[in-house]
């Protein structure tokens, strides 16, 4: 009896619910509280389990093994140090000397502001087995960044990554929400090439070459995502951030996580988004960890806001409270106090 019951199928084809040990068991408790006889603990079994049964949710779909972030970012090619010197001597053995030359010479023209520069350098950095081992310098920034995104994605909709590189944040998001859609652009040739020639990344993402000081792919987007790729062109910010809301549907989010470590960059990076059309709905910052030192970026979450006659819509939130709260709960001790000097927003 007790392996007819062990063989028979649940009403939904689920044959693995009935067991021998799982029947034996309930049997067993059965004759303990009720002192009923063998057949009639037998009934008293089948009851037990067809009923947990009938109460267990359908079983939906299984669900792809979605890596850990630590897994994936691994797999391609990110290694976490906490000594700079350490990373820099395992990257040249990585890379070669010749593309760390190449990198740093890039890296000090970047310094005078030339965006054409910026694109020849990471044309080097986008190949094949090169961003990784370079990017892993930012290591903590990018596990950081990529979890803080992670619960402000939707389930469905169209998801716009800027800046994205290689794509390696992009396709883990992808993973996370298989019936949304997921466009990485990036003004670097080589990297959107290595993207989408990338094998391991989800259906579900795609890539393209797009210039966001120029332009957007087409919209409309539920959301736009930006992590350490916009503030840094702080000479055409107020065009980039005004090509992210045109491309938002009404009522879209804008979540950037971007370097601006002082009150003064958050500041103006929150004007000119303001500017654009969009409204900040709250300000965070997450903490990470560069070589061992503790470092923070503000997470800055907007919405497209048309209001009906065209006028401005008002922020909720008081940008110097919020940044003075979460720097507080992060380092311990108060902000600096803003300098009077002006420039870029970083």
């Amino acid at each position: 009896m007790v392996s007819q019951l062990a063989h028979r199928e649940t009403l939904d084809g689920d044959a693995t619910e009935f067991r021998p040990y799982a029947t034996t068991k309930v049997i067993r408790a059965g004759r303990r509280t009720t002192g009923l006889r063998p057949m009639e603990c037998h009934r008293f079994a089948m009851e037990v389990l067809m009923t947990a049964t009938a109460t267990r949710p359908s079983p939906g779909p299984t669900p792809a093994i979605v890596p850990s972030l630590t897994e994936h970012l691994a797999s391609h090619g990110l290694r976490e140090f906490t000594d700079a010197r350490k990373h820099r001597r395992w990257m040249r053995g990585k890379i070669g000397p010749e593309r760390c030359w190449t990198i740093d010479w890039y890296r000090g023209v970047i310094a005078y502001g030339d965006p054409e520069t910026r694109v020849a350098m990471y044309d080097v950095i986008g190949a094949p087995g090169v961003f990784g081992p370079v990017a892993s310098e930012r290591y903590g920034a990018m596990h950081a960044s990529a979890e803080v995104v992670l619960p402000f994605l939707p389930a469905t909709g169209r998801i716009l990554d800027v800046g994205c590189a290689t794509g390696v944040l992009t396709a883990w998001w992808a993973m996370h929400r298989p019936r949304a859609t997921f466009i990485g652009c990036d003004n670097t040739p080589v990297a959107v090439r290595t993207a989408n020639e990338e094998g391991t990344y989800p259906a579900n993402a795609s890539f393209v070459v797009a210039d966001a000081i120029v332009g957007l792919p087409e919209g409309p987007f539920d959301l736009v995502i930006s992590t350490q790729s916009v503030a840094e062109n702080s000479y055409d910010l107020p065009d980039v951030l005004g090509h992210i809301a045109s491309v938002l549907t009404p009522g879209g989010a804008y979540l950037a996580v971007e370097p601006l470590p002082t009150l003064r960059g958050v500041q103006t990076f929150a004007e000119l988004a303001s500017d654009a059309g969009m409204v900040l709905q709250s300000l965070d910052m997450v903490p990470y960890r560069m070589f061992g030192a503790l470092q923070a970026y503000p997470v800055f979450e907007y919405r497209r806001v048309d209001a009906a006659d065209g006028s401005p819509v008002a922020s909720p939130v008081d940008i110097a409270e919020a940044y003075a709260t979460a720097y507080r709960e992060i380092f311990g001790e108060q902000p600096p106090a803003p300098t009077k000097s002006a420039g870029s927003p970083a």
